[in-house]
């Protein structure tokens, strides 16, 4: 496994993992959150075949109307607009929803949606659920002077596919729905307008460990060529805030910028929200075992790792791909992908492929997760205290709040619980005992 494919693939390929967390307010209507659905949900099991909605059976409201496209029939959502869907043929379990998709050439904003199950919100991520653009930077022009000029992203119009899961980026596989032959799915349009090519439904199949997978490919030679892929010439980008830029600051950077300006990264602090993707297109001459390798920076989150999801012809080669570390370091440094046991492998058939690495929290989650459910918790103490006392509580006055409200006593201890836990578990995962931890 000596051979390494993209040699200084990317140069600042990683920004910070911003983990925030605000005072969040709860409805009365609040749906359970997707946690508490997986655990309600489990015992139903999975499934081995899937299903796709026909346009034809669903029944629209809201506006939406079916129109043929450049890409064949659609259901056009504007705003609020919503189209039922069924699946009579399909088996009770847990599946993968798969939406079908494309911007119209006319709409601005964030495409988002929500999805409902028999006319409710199953949880609360069902909210807000998003759907990615694409866009490709054409070629850099330069000025009398001979620098190069940062060119406009600009969208590619096509229909793109995207499993249903959380826009926060606190999971790191796809939501599962519960699902039988009287389900009624229900898309709704809460923001910029597109068009609804399809739905489908499908099993959820974990992906095989590193250790498995490396076994299934024990028999392959290692690949022999050495690409170089330059991080700037990047084949798409989910959000056209990924930016490509100009580094000076080093000679180890390549292209070198000496005596005129020349883009030569892509990334830093405009790609660290989770779901922002960026993916590069290579090609291979002979099959094989390669290993990948990058040029970056990571020294953005204060002595903290960063992840990337790697994703190889759009798919995951193996759980682990899930969340890649990006070590805190400063300056460039040469990083080959792979985890404490060793560089990963990967295995490559002769021909054209696409590398993806997805910005993602990916350990880190499930703290935030924890985190947000206790200012939850903190804020529903403090509606009870405030109903009390009011906004400019009297410091002379005893409200018995330990015997009108017995149950705050627990709570605080139940909050004060949770956070050790957290502040505990991100110290053990990052070896770095920091305020920044909670």
């Amino acid at each position: 496994m000596r051979k390494y494919v993209f040699k200084r693939v990317t140069a600042a390929v990683c920004a910070a993992a911003v983990l925030s967390a605000a005072l969040l307010t709860v409805s009365a209507e609040k749906a359970p959150s997707y946690r508490e659905y997986a655990e309600n949900t489990a015992a139903i099991g999975g499934n081995t075949k899937g299903a796709a909605a026909q346009l034809r059976d669903c029944v629209l409201s809201g506006g939406a109307q079916t129109v043929n496209t450049a890409d064949g029939e659609a259901i056009l959502l504007k705003t609020d607009g919503a189209a039922d869907f069924t699946f009579p043929e399909i088996e009770e379990g847990l599946y993968t929803v798969t939406l079908y998709y494309r911007a119209l050439e006319d709409s601005a904003g964030l495409l988002r949606c929500e999805i409902g199950i028999n006319g409710s919100i199953p949880f609360e991520e069902c909210r807000g659920i998003r759907l990615d653009r694409k866009y490709r930077y054409g070629k850099p022009q330069k000025d009398a002077s001979g620098n190069e000029i940062t060119p406009q992203p600009e969208e590619v119009y096509e229909v793109l596919s995207t499993a249903v899961s959380d826009a926060g980026g606190k999971r790191l596989d796809p939501f599962l729905f519960a699902v039988d032959k009287t389900t009624v799915l229900t898309v709704k349009n809460i923001n910029a307008d597109f068009y609804l090519y399809g739905v489908s439904l499908s099993p959820f199949a974990e992906a095989v460990t590193y250790k498995d997978y490396i076994k299934a490919y024990a028999s392959k030679q290692s690949g022999t060529d050495k690409i170089k892929i330059e991080g700037e010439d990047v084949s798409e980008i989910s959000d056209a805030g990924i930016g490509i830029f100009c580094d000076d600051s080093s000679p180890s950077i390549s292209p070198a910028a000496w005596k005129t300006k020349v883009i030569n990264i892509i990334g830093g602090e405009c790609w660290q929200t989770p779901g922002e993707a960026a993916a590069w297109e290579f090609k291979t001459e002979k099959s094989g075992m390669y290993k990948i390798s990058v040029r970056a920076r990571q020294d953005y989150t204060g002595g903290l790792f960063t992840n990337r999801k790697l994703l190889i012809d759009g798919s995951l080669p193996f759980k682990e791909a899930n969340a890649v570390r990006f070590p805190y370091k400063a300056g460039w440094y040469d990083l080959t992908l792979g985890n404490e046991d060793g560089d990963y492998c990967i295995y490559l058939e002769e021909g054209t492929h696409t590398l993806t690495l997805e910005c993602t929290m990916g350990e880190l989650a499930d703290f935030v997760e924890k985190t947000q459910e206790t200012i939850e918790l903190l804020n529903l103490i403090y509606r009870k205290v405030f109903m009390l006392t009011g906004s400019e509580p009297d410091s002379m006055r005893d409200y018995g709040i330990e015997s009108k409200m017995p149950e705050l006593k627990g709570s605080f201890k139940e909050a004060h619980t949770r956070l050790k836990e957290i502040s505990g578990g991100m110290n053990e995962i990052t070896g770095v005992k920091s305020s920044d931890n909670v």
